[in-house]
């Protein structure tokens, strides 16, 4: 509509691809952190697909970010 929508549409419901498969079928997840500075006007969006390349064999194997957060 006006492109104020507080909703984004669905990511992973039936939207199939041209080849057959289904839209987004390797992900687990879709992260979407928005934030701000106190000194800033306008948020910033981060977004990013969590996908099997983001695993880890064991939680000893995770960087020490991961582990922190």
């Amino acid at each position: 509509g006006s492109g104020g929508e507080q909703v984004d549409p669905l990511r992973y419901g039936q939207a199939k691809v041209d080849n057959g498969g289904v839209a987004n079928a390797d992900e687990y997840a879709f992260v979407k952190i928005r934030y701000k500075l106190p000194s800033e006007n306008v948020s910033k969006l981060i977004t990013t697909p969590v996908t099997a390349a983001n695993e880890v064999s064991s939680f000893d194997s995770a960087g020490a970010d991961q582990r922190f957060s």
